[in-house]
């Protein structure tokens, strides 16, 4: 047999290898056992966006956040720099805003999401361009000596009938969780539980243990309506951005948006 026709049967060989192998990897992901794991789970389809009329969320504020003495003197001097920046022309260099909002702050602030469910995941996606996965594969967090910090920190959860319950971890100290200035430190953990009441809202019952910033441990509980499925939303930029372009910096576009998906 010739050299090339070896070759080129070696070549063959190695492609019906790679077709049988996706094969094979296809039907692994559309297992029976994993189609069964796919019914259990709840349809939570669409965009969904905080409701602030629901007594829920009404009454939640970082105002009551239990800050620690020290703690609560830091906030305070972060809470008047943001102030002053607020007042007239905003200061960009006195109190810069990341171009990120992170877990916390999204979960308080009226902005449109839309979850994706999975066996292996919950993934959450935002209109300001951020998202956020909450491993349901049965992996743990990363070991403390590997872990790294950022805005959405590390999520894993596990569901408990059609409850997904999600433990947070390695949250970012740099990223201010609202529009007040309110922080946590990077020994913050989150722990929720996600939930359908009924098929037009989605509600989380949070709990934030932090034993640098927090004295115990802050409670809140934030409800959802649905706002539609199938939309296509444009994503909004990022707010540092768009205050530059309105100060005249040539560098920036208001249109350019910004945010983070590190998880």
């Amino acid at each position: 047999m010739r050299p090339t026709t070896i070759a080129a049967a070696t070549r063959l060989v190695a492609a019906v290898c790679l077709l049988l192998a996706a094969a094979n990897a296809r039907a692994e992901r559309n297992s029976s056992a994993r189609l069964a794991a796919f019914a259990k789970l709840p349809d939570w389809t669409g965009w969904w966006e905080l409701d602030r009329t629901e007594p829920a969320s009404a009454g939640s504020s970082t105002d009551d956040l239990p800050y620690s003495a020290d703690w609560r003197a830091r906030h305070e001097a972060q809470r008047a720099i943001s102030t002053a920046a607020a007042d007239g022309e905003p200061p960009l260099e006195r109190a810069p805003r990341p171009c990120v909002w992170g877990l916390l702050r999204l979960l308080d602030e009226p902005l449109r999401f839309e979850a994706t469910v999975t066996p292996e995941q919950t993934m959450f996606i935002y209109d300001v361009r951020e998202y956020r996965h909450v491993w349901t594969d049965g992996r743990g967090h990363p070991p403390e000596g590997v872990r790294k910090a950022s805005p959405m920190g590390h999520s894993i959860g596990h569901w408990e009938g059609e409850t997904l319950l999600v433990d947070t971890v390695s949250l970012s100290d740099a990223v201010p969780i609202d529009d007040r200035a309110a922080m946590l430190s990077d020994q913050a953990e989150v722990t929720e539980r996600w939930s359908m009441p009924d098929p037009d809202h989605l509600q989380v019952r949070m709990s934030i243990v932090d034993p640098r910033a927090l004295t115990k441990p802050y409670q809140v509980t934030y409800a959802y309506h649905r706002v539609g499925a199938g939309q296509r939303l444009p994503p909004q930029g990022c707010p540092q951005r768009t205050r530059q372009a309105q100060a005249g910096d040539p560098k920036q576009n208001s249109s350019a948006g910004g945010g983070s998906d590190a998880n």
